[in-house]
């Protein structure tokens, strides 16, 4: 296998994306809840089906929040799809996946936030609002590995296929939703 590949699907795997015991989110089975794989997807299928936005790996909260609440919208219909709920959910991943552990992209700061960013990360302020999130954060850049593996599309297909099956149960019909994201 791929070295690059064998790494990602390391570093989304469900022990590495699973949430602490006593968070709201480890009501869900074994702590996994699913809104860093279902943010995971929708970058990473953007990203694949060669989205504007997404040029060279870059991607902007107010891009990525699009996606990921089309997708949450049609994987959980039941659940509250408000947009300041769903705009909350998707806001607290893109932050950790960011800044914490795994890491699979590095934030980039707005013009003259740049200090309060790094802060921010070094002290591991805890980022819940997607309004906190844009004044602080101009995108998101995936390292070139990683953008590799999602513009091709066997590696790509490997990498959705794990997130699916370890998250979402092999619920195929989700992959058919990631093909048509707006």
């Amino acid at each position: 296998m791929n070295t690059d590949l064998s790494a990602l699907l390391t570093a989304i795997s469900p022990e590495n994306l699973a949430v602490a015991r006593n968070s709201s989110r480890a009501k869900y089975p074994g702590g996994r809840s699913p809104y860093k794989p279902l943010l995971l997807l929708a970058v990473f299928g953007s990203v694949n089906q060669g989205r504007p936005n997404y040029y060279k790996g870059w991607f902007r909260p107010s891009d990525a929040v699009g996606s990921f609440a089309y997708l949450h919208c049609s994987i959980f219909p039941n659940e509250d799809n408000s947009p300041k709920v769903v705009s909350s959910r998707f806001a607290q991943p893109y932050w950790y996946l960011g800044t914490g552990k795994p890491r699979l992209w590095d934030l980039r700061p707005r013009r003259g936030r740049e200090k309060e960013l790094q802060l921010s990360i070094a002290e591991k302020i805890q980022i819940k609002t997607f309004r906190k999130l844009e004044q602080l954060v101009e995108y998101a850049k995936l390292d070139t590995p990683t953008l590799n593996l999602l513009n091709d599309n066997k590696h790509y297909s490997t990498i959705e296929s794990y997130l699916i099956d370890n998250f979402f149960n092999a619920d195929r019909a989700i992959s058919k939703i990631i093909n048509t994201l707006p």
